[in-house]
């Protein structure tokens, strides 16, 4: 019995609903909003809490698939047109979760959102920040559950209330010897030619769906409705919701022009490969 099989039907002795739908990222490009609206849908039913952080974390993953299915509906609640899904942004960024989400549910659906890498990186910084100076219980709850490095890293900075300047950010994530590192991960979230290709390298192309987050901003209740056609939910008057972007940050300072040149020159190949797989001419 292959792996992807065996998970699955581990998961399926304990009732549960097993996700079908995975968000995966990216971080600030509108997950939590979309899956806050997916879920509205009255055949989507949502787990526990958003952002599982199964794949992704290594103590999680290693409690194996029963502890993660815990997190699910249990099956026969609901009737047979009924879905779930898992929506954490961390899964495209993150390498190994790819073959892991593959290995659990090789019939998945993944759905991904890209955001200008620039002003994704932006946003993700400030948000750092902002968690950073508040002394956040969801950043210290979060770390509970990470990996060693992710809580070693921060846990001098909550510990000071003071994060690193946006400058710096750069300067550590350009750094030839930081190469390898995961760590910070504002800069390199936004190199998504390598990301999207580990899942088009294990996923069948109409398995996946890229979704541009100003479309989503701009055009929300078309960009849900293309959405939901690729999930094949029944049909749903998205015309009647009512949308409010959710996760949304306030910002102490803009992002400088020298900020900006240096970034879009950093991701500038990158971007050629997305585009060239796309179609797209912008983000």
């Amino acid at each position: 019995m292959s792996q992807s099989k065996s998970n699955r039907l581990e998961s399926t002795r304990l009732g549960r609903m097993v996700p079908s739908i995975f968000i995966v990222g990216a971080q600030k490009a509108g997950t939590t909003s979309l899956q806050a609206l997916l879920i509205r849908h009255s055949d989507v039913i949502a787990p526990r809490t958003k952002e599982l952080a199964f794949f992704n974390r290594d103590p999680e993953y290693t409690l194996g698939a029963d502890h993660y299915m815990r997190q699910f509906p249990i099956g026969h609640v609901f009737r047979r047109h009924k879905v779930t899904l898992d929506a954490t942004p961390a899964y495209l960024y993150t390498p190994a979760c790819a073959q892991r989400i593959y290995n659990f549910n090789p019939d998945a659906r993944i759905v991904i959102l890209l955001r200008d890498p620039v002003d994704r990186a932006f946003s993700a910084w400030n948000m750092y920040r902002n968690m950073v100076q508040s002394n956040s219980p969801v950043l210290r709850r979060r770390l509970r559950r990470a990996n060693a490095e992710v809580r070693r890293y921060w846990q001098g900075f909550l510990d000071a209330g003071q994060w690193i300047s946006f400058a710096e950010c750069i300067e550590q994530e350009l750094a030839p010897a930081n190469a390898d590192s995961v760590l910070p991960d504002c800069i390199r979230r936004g190199l998504y030619a390598d990301q999207l290709d580990r899942y088009f390298d294990l996923f069948f192309s109409d398995q996946i769906l890229l979704i541009r987050y100003s479309d989503f901003v701009n055009e929300t209740r078309r960009t849900v409705q293309r959405v939901a056609d690729f999930l094949q939910l029944r049909s749903f008057r998205w015309e009647r919701m009512n949308y409010k972007q959710r996760n949304k940050g306030q910002y102490e300072s803009k992002l400088t022009p020298s900020d900006r040149q240096s970034l879009e020159t950093f991701f500038q190949a990158s971007n050629a490969r997305v585009f060239e797989r796309t179609g797209w001419d912008r983000f």
